[in-house]
């Protein structure tokens, strides 16, 4: 009886056909195998190529602001670059023609080349001249396997640009990079990898057998990281490197962790890839990609955990920093990438914990060696690369699993009769560790030499490094147009030059020929509006918690290299006047960067004190025996004079002079010296008005600020701000009247006039989607006021209109007039209040089951009154949150609102405008001119835009537009609540000329009982395109939104508004057919708003108009300036305005609408 082979061997002699059949569906498995290799090695390749990314960003948030730039440029360079080299040289000295990975199939013109151990010398792979793919079908597997190598090769080189990141030159770096992807790098892979090589585990002559280093952790890491190491030896550390190593912190950490989860998701390619195939006879290479990938998990996860806890428990002396450090972990990750990287196919998932746990601890005492040594490695490539790419290497030496493990080769001499060796650790015989280290060490002397070599010559040719100059300005500045974050970069450069000229003992003495760096108040407040900081209040009284935050803060601040100095100490600091201005300072307080602001008080001045930034400022230590000066030269009461700035020892010799002079009439006119707003929050009456308006989140109640809260100078001189006051709430919370999940709370705002005013109602009606949270609720009402009166409503779904839940009466006699100018009065309600029996038991029970029961806690309220300059600074701070002030605004009765009167050449200081570091994009900023006329462009067109002209024959009475009221919405894009007709009290958004001389504006007066209001919506991703949407509102209409009718676009000179004019009319009508309101309210908005475009619609097309910003952002006037000014105090005699002439009799004024009084 025949077994089955026998028979189907019989068969198979016996029917011919039947043999083909089984051989060409042999044949297709084959191929169908070659395709899914090939397809493997191509993905593998794509995610290591991704690695380049990580390794970018990583990188770039490792170096500081100021080359950002270089930094991302370098790392373009490798992959385009490293592409290049590889291809025409790289690849051909890897590998010996048909050895090279995925090529057991591929037909290559191999010539006669013979093999050599040590370099690739074979041709034929020289540009990939020697594939010839179409002679025979191998899948592209020749070029899958190029393609995966060169993903390693780029990889190589960019672990040394992070080495030499802030000081090495692009010159410089393209000269190493093609070295190593050249020649370095390929010959390491020639010995290890290529079949020919001397180390590598497929030649049986190899040395010991040939070394097992799966993936790259020799070859590439190890590689790439001694590189490192030799070319920051060479080129030396970067300026005050160790003499300020606060101020090398990288500037991201967010890019930091981003770049590592790219290199970890990168590595799934690099370690399970280095299969270079997924099928093979004995299902051997898909195991060991599973294998690997968890390896590789183990082991990283076990690393980044170590060197967390290493960097947390350790003593400083030992490297430890007493803080879970994000940058240390990030780093102990790679480290154990690498590690594993060598041994990810051959060691256990059990050994994979160990090896990620010894790379931790390596990259740690490696990191701490290199700045023992004082080499300077930003971004730590040799502690990842270098010193955990050769502790992979050993440990396969230890580790290694015998059933996995294919070293010493079956040919060699030392394979023996135990066939393959296992790591020591694992009953190996020390063959594989032998070999391992005689590897590793090759390969180290090899890197360090020929590098060394390359690194020496560009040093000697001088194209290594960058001049003092430029590093101190930063490679971004200097030749690459400008930094990637321009104000962090600024920062950046400003104190790394302070603190050089500090360290030289010159700070104090300003360059004969350059412009002395002092810091107005605006500019103070500007440095840090960036970042959005809280100011914190200051108390009068410190308990121990509170000491004890103070220092940590100091603590942190100083270790940041920002100047720190204890309350008590003497200085000196360099005013307008070109003097020294003795003073001493009395407190300090965190900023929101961590860097710390001075409250000093000047001799001479007991009874005022200023804010100063001193991070941004030239001043100098006073000794003791200069004088006591307000607050007397103080010890050292914290503990940290070592980290004061003592730049006062190279001060001028005619101090006996210069001290006769300290002491001026006048206060010192120091720019960032002068009185401000903020200057006035900050300051704190006692700590029970503190906690009084303490806010329930512990946030200060103070917003972000910026150039706005002390630029009084600049904004709001001509601003009449008697006879008003803004109310605010801040905070609140009704969670014991409703438990309503779709709840909205309604809060009605009502003044109570003094005797003999009459009743203001309904001033601010606001709803909030939420039962508890942050307002931002800011309303106008008469300064007069004896009271306020908070109503809350709440509204559901089910439920039109909502139900009276919450009021309150606050008594305004208890915020006297001087300290509601000066500083505001804090309000709080957070006393139990009663709900009325009857709406709790007969309102709320039956629809409400989760209400409050009488008597229990219901409600709380913080916020805020201000008048006069308080007044103003709090609105600003508002605005620059994107918050308008409410009023009632619901129709233009003339009891409401009335034209004022401004000065045509003083327009930045009498109206509000959205400002610099405000929430409002920059294409919003500032003031701007409507030219509806295009006398702007009477002598042409604009330089930069040739093509444009103004196109309307109709305009309208109307000069300037500003947003300095409005309100903005991230969400929607939205500057809304722009009022043409009806600004606030303070400032309004539109002006008109004065007609008659005396206060009158025809097209203001035109719509005398109603309200027409704008919302700005950016359309674009791009912030350069803006739809106009029209809102008017009457007494008895409510409010409708209008079709939009008008568009602004973004040119370079300013924005092109244009208006649709034929289909205006057209669409108003559709409109009002389809809109719900009635036909007697439809005729009313055709008549009032309808013949608005009279004029306009003689012109029969789109008009278009240029809007031209005269005031920026900081309150700077611009080019345009001068063509507005001569435009506005054109004097007319017309009698009645058209397009050739306007009506303008306001001699040197214009008008703007604002909110009045009542009467």
């Amino acid at each position: 009886m025949h077994n089955d082979s026998t028979l189907g061997a019989a068969l198979m002699t016996n029917n011919p056909t039947l043999e083909a059949e089984l051989s060409a569906l042999r044949a297709r498995v084959e191929a169908d195998e070659a395709d899914i290799n090939t397809f493997y090695l191509m993905v593998c390749g794509a995610f290591v190529f991704l690695m380049q990314a990580g390794f970018a960003l990583l990188a770039a948030g490792s170096v500081r602001a100021k080359n950002v730039k270089n930094i991302l440029l370098k790392s373009v360079c490798d992959a385009c670059l490293g592409g290049l080299v590889w291809f025409l040289v790289g690849y051909s000295v890897a590998y010996h023609g048909g050895d090279a990975p995925g090529n057991h199939s591929v037909a290559y013109h191999g010539g006669d080349a013979p093999g050599n151990p040590f370099i690739g010398t074979d041709s034929s792979y020289l540009a990939l001249s020697g594939v010839r793919d179409w002679e025979k079908n191998d899948q592209g597997a020749s070029y899958a396997g190029w393609m995966f190598q060169y993903a390693f090769a780029a990889a190589a080189a960019t672990i040394v640009s992070g080495a030499v990141a802030e000081r090495c030159t692009f010159v410089g770096y393209l000269c190493y990079a093609v070295v190593i992807i050249g020649l370095i790098y390929p010959v390491v892979v020639h010995w290890v990898w290529d079949p020919l090589g001397w180390l590598s585990a497929s030649n049986p002559q190899a040395a010991f057998g040939g070394m097992i280093d799966f993936a790259g952790s020799g070859v590439v890491h190890m590689t790439g990281g001694v590189a490192a190491f030799v070319a920051a030896g060479v080129l030396g550390h970067r300026l005050d490197r160790w003499e300020n190593p606060a101020a090398f912190q990288g500037q991201d950490a967010a890019l930091q962790v981003i770049g590592t989860f790219l290199l970890w998701f990168g590595w799934y390619g690099f370690n399970p890839g280095s299969t270079l195939a997924l099928h093979n006879a004995d299902h051997t290479l898909a195991r060991d990609a599973a294998r690997a990938a968890i390896t590789t998990t183990l082991s990283a996860a076990a690393a980044a955990t170590t060197g967390l806890l290493i960097k947390r428990h350790l003593p400083e002396s030992l490297g430890g920093s007493r803080t879970w450090d994000l940058a240390h972990t990030c780093n102990s990750l790679l480290g154990g990438l690498v590690s594993i990287t060598a041994g990810c196919s051959t060691v256990s998932p059990a050994a994979s914990l160990l090896i990620g746990c010894a790379g931790a601890w390596i990259y740690h005492a490696a990191s701490c060696l290199m700045r023992r040594l004082r080499i300077d490695d930003p971004l730590d490539a040799f502690a990842v690369h270098g010193a955990c790419g050769f502790w992979g290497c050993v440990s396969v030496g230890l580790f290694a699993s015998r059933v996995y493990s294919y070293s010493p080769h079956e040919g060699s001499r030392f394979h023996g009769d135990e066939g393959y060796d296992a790591g020591l650790l694992n009953g190996g015989r020390g063959v594989l560790l032998a070999a391992q280290l005689a590897g590793a060490l090759s390969i180290v002397c090899w890197v360090a030499a020929t590098s060394g070599l390359l690194f020496w010559t560009l040093r000697a040719l001088n194209i290594f490094r960058i001049s003092e100059e430029m590093e101190l300005a930063g490679s971004d500045f200097t030749k690459h147009g400008g930094p990637a974050y321009p104000w962090v970069a600024h920062h950046e450069r400003m104190r790394d030059e302070r603190a050089r000229e500090a360290a030289a003992g010159n700070a104090e003495l300003p360059p004969e020929d350059d412009a002395v760096e002092m810091v107005s108040a605006v500019q103070l407040l500007d440095s840090v509006a960036e970042a959005g900081p809280n100011y914190t209040l200051l108390r009068s009284k410190e308990t121990k918690a509170k000491r004890r935050k103070r220092q940590r803060e100091d603590g942190r601040a100083a270790l940041n290299g920002h100047t720190v100095l204890p309350t008590g100490s003497r200085l000196e600091i360099f005013c307008d006047t070109e003097r020294w201005y003795p003073a001493t300072v009395m407190g300090r307080e965190e900023d929101g960067d961590g860097r710390i602001a001075h409250q000093v008080e000047y001799d001479g001045y007991p009874d005022r004190r200023w804010w100063h930034m001193l991070d941004d400022e030239r001043w100098r230590a006073v000794p003791e025996q200069a004088g006591t000066g307000a607050g007397g030269a103080a010890a050292d009461v914290d503990g940290d004079a070592a980290m004061d700035r003592a730049d006062g020892e190279g001060a001028r010799a005619a101090g006996a002079a210069e001290a006769a002079e300290v002491r001026p009439a006048p206060p010192p006119a120091c720019r960032g010296v002068r009185r401000s707003a903020l200057a006035d929050v900050l300051e704190a009456e006692d700590d029970e008005r503190q906690d009084e308006a303490a806010r329930g989140d512990e946030q200060p109640m103070l917003a972000p600020h910026g150039p706005a809260l002390s630029a009084h100078d600049v904004w709001g001189t001509g601003v009449n701000t008697t006879g008003w006051a803004v109310f605010a709430i801040t905070d609140f919370a009704i969670g014991g009247l409703t438990k309503a999940p779709d709840a909205q709370v309604e809060v009605i705002v009502e003044p109570k006039m003094s005797s003999g005013r009459p009743e203001v109602s309904h001033l601010s009606k606001v709803l909030y989607g939420s039962t508890s949270g942050v307002f931002d609720l800011h309303v106008y009402l008469p300064a007069d006021s004896s009271a306020v009166t908070v109503n809350l409503y709440d509204h559901c779904s089910w439920q039109e209109p909502g139900e009276l839940i919450f009021t309150t009466r606050y008594d305004l006699a208890d915020c006297p007039a001087e300290q509601s100018a000066t500083q505001g009065c804090a309000l709080a309600w957070q006393e139990p209040v009663e709900l009325p029996p009857l709406l709790a038991a007969k309102q709320f029970r039956p629809w409400h089951p989760w209400a409050a029961s009488p008597g229990e806690r219901s409600a709380r309220l913080l916020g805020y009154h201000a008048t006069g300059a308080e007044m103003v600074s709090r609105v600003r701070v508002a605005s620059r949150r994107g918050v308008g002030v409410q009023f009632e605004d619901v129709s233009r009765d003339p009891a409401r609102f009335a034209l004022g009167r401004i000065q045509n050449d003083a327009i930045e200081t009498q109206l509000f405008f959205a400002e610099a570091g405000s929430v409002f994009p920059e294409a919003l900023h500032g003031l701007w001119w409507m030219d509806q006329r295009g006398v702007s462009l009477k002598d042409g067109p604009y330089p930069s835009d040739p093509e444009y002209t103004q196109v309307c024959l109709g305009a309208a009475e109307e000069n300037l537009i500003s947003f300095g009221e409005a309100s903005w919405d991230n969400e929607t894009r939205c500057a809304s609540g722009v009022r043409q007709y009806s600004g606030g009290p303070l400032s309004g958004h539109w002006t008109w000329f004065d007609e008659s001389g005396n206060g009158e504006s025809k097209p203001w007066s035109s719509g005398a009982d109603w309200i027409l209001k704008y919302e700005f919506c950016f359309s674009s991703d791009d912030f350069d395109q803006i739809d106009v949407r029209t809102k008017i509102t009457n007494d008895a209409l409510g409010e409708i939104t209008l079709p939009t009718f008008a568009t602004m676009v973004r040119t370079s000179w300013g924005w092109d508004r244009v208006t649709t004019i034929p289909d205006a009319p057209a669409k108003l009508t559709e409109f009002l057919k389809t809109a719900s309101i009635d036909s007697g309210l439809a005729d009313w908005v055709q008549a009032k708003f309808g013949p608005g475009y009279g004029d306009f619609a003689a012109s029969g097309f789109a008009c278009h108009y240029p809007l031209r910003q005269v005031v920026d952002g900081t309150g700077k006037r611009t080019d345009a300036y001068s063509e507005y000014l001569a435009y506005v105090n054109m004097q007319t005699e017309c009698e009645e305005a058209s397009f050739e002439c306007p009506r303008n009799r306001g001699r040197g004024t214009q008008l703007v609408g604002r909110l009045a009084l009542p009467r």
